[in-house]
């Protein structure tokens, strides 16, 4: 099985796609990538990345047997934004580019999904999970697994934890319809209540309205299911953090079980921000997240990435983003970028074999992730600091009543 190995040579981008070897001179393949390229938003797959470029590289470089090139990335940020993905990514084929690393959001897959089914590109998106867009034979793979795998987790989450009652909060979009949808279904084949909950634009600077809403459909179902009523809450981090904080000023909102998703598990704008952190301190919060593969490659690389980052956790897609460099240039380096079938085959047939810093990146017949392993994250007090805590050294969730 292929291993991605720690090695420290640099190679920066230039613009050209694919230059053929003449006169011994190895090929030179650019691969495009879409990141949020936030500082705020995405510190640790920038820096996966960049190790994943030297890494890649020095590997390639060191190879005696099969094909050797150097890879160079052509990389646009997008600040998660699916109009400006859309921009990039037609920058990005007109400059002849066929293999793309990202997009991390759903948003942003689905608004460039048609630009690169037409033009014959591959994405490999580090993030993206709706349900929606798992689509076999086309342009889109990604390196975690659709969202119908973590609804289920989430849904047997609160269901073992005792709650007969859930009002869904979530934000507009492909991947907040997609999950909130397959939760709320899979919540209600185990027998839970669901009430019509509230969609949100992520956009918008004030939720008093929103938040209002839920108080009221909060209210409604407790005065029938009491504390076994909890809110399920599907966002990303920037608006995730807003939307706690001002939670905190609704009456009955910090007084039963909250649940989240992997867009706001591991958020530093949640923990940055000092009301949203103690309401997610106050209320639970329980986050559900891709599973870290527990070994010492994906030890080093967290360590590796944190070391750069200020401290902190590592999210696992800047895991998977590091990974997914690695897969397309080694694809890349096997059958060129030029025949995207050959280039798509020999994608699969690397991703089935390889153990990367993200664990295996064995994927299943549209495409995505095949693995799903979930575990849950929560804001708690540490020595009298907040930070992520993982379930291992916390209580199950259980309704605020029940606790200390």
């Amino acid at each position: 099985m292929l291993q991605s190995s720690f090695l420290t040579v640099l190679v920066l981008g230039a613009p050209s796609a694919l230059a053929r070897k003449t006169n011994g001179i190895e090929p030179v393949v650019t691969l495009g990538v879409l990141i949020t390229r936030d500082d705020a938003g995405d510190p640790d797959t920038q820096a996966a990345i960049r190790f994943a470029l030297k890494d890649v590289n020095a590997y390639l470089a060191s190879r005696e047997d099969g094909p050797q090139a150097s890879i160079l990335l052509n990389i646009r940020g997008t600040g998660l934004d699916a109009e400006t993905a859309a921009e990039k990514i037609a920058i990005l084929g007109d400059r002849g580019l066929k293999v793309i690393i990202g997009p991390e959001s759903s948003a942003e897959v689905e608004a460039i999904k048609p630009y690169t089914d037409a033009n014959d590109m591959v994405l490999l998106s580090h993030c993206s999970t709706a349900p929606s867009l798992a689509v076999e034979g086309d342009s889109v793979f990604r390196m975690v697994p659709s969202d119908l795998s973590q609804a289920t987790a989430i849904a047997e989450l609160i269901h073992s934890a005792g709650f007969t009652a859930i009002v869904p909060m979530w934000r507009e979009g492909v991947w907040g319809d997609d999950i909130s949808a397959a939760t709320v279904q899979q919540f209600a084949d185990q027998g839970g209540v669901v009430y019509p909950g509230v969609r949100f634009d992520a956009e918008q600077a004030d939720f008093s309205s929103e938040l209002t809403s839920l108080a009221e459909q909060i209210q409604q179902a407790r005065a029938i299911y009491g504390e076994q009523t909890a809110v399920a809450f599907f966002s990303f981090g920037p608006e995730g953090a807003r939307m706690l904080s001002q939670a905190s000023a609704i009456a009955g909102l910090d007084e039963l079980t909250w649940f989240g998703s992997d867009g706001t598990a591991l958020s530093r704008e949640i923990l940055d921000d000092p009301q949203a952190a103690q309401f997610a301190v106050q209320t639970g919060f329980f986050n559900t997240l891709f599973a870290d593969p527990d070994s010492p490659l994906s030890d080093a690389m967290r360590a590796r990435i944190s070391s750069v980052i200020g401290g902190g956790g590592v999210h696992f897609c800047a895991l998977a983003a590091y990974d997914a460099v690695w897969l397309a240039a080694l694809a890349a380096a096997e059958a060129g970028t030029e025949d995207i079938a050959t280039y798509k085959a020999a994608l699969v047939a690397i991703a089935n074999d390889y153990w990367g810093a993200s664990g295996s990146a064995r994927l299943n017949a549209a495409g995505d992730r095949a693995d799903a392993l979930y575990i849950v994250w929560s804001i708690e007090e540490v020595n009298g600091q907040r930070q992520w805590v993982p379930w291992q050294a916390q209580p199950a969730p259980v309704p605020l009543s029940a606790r200390d």
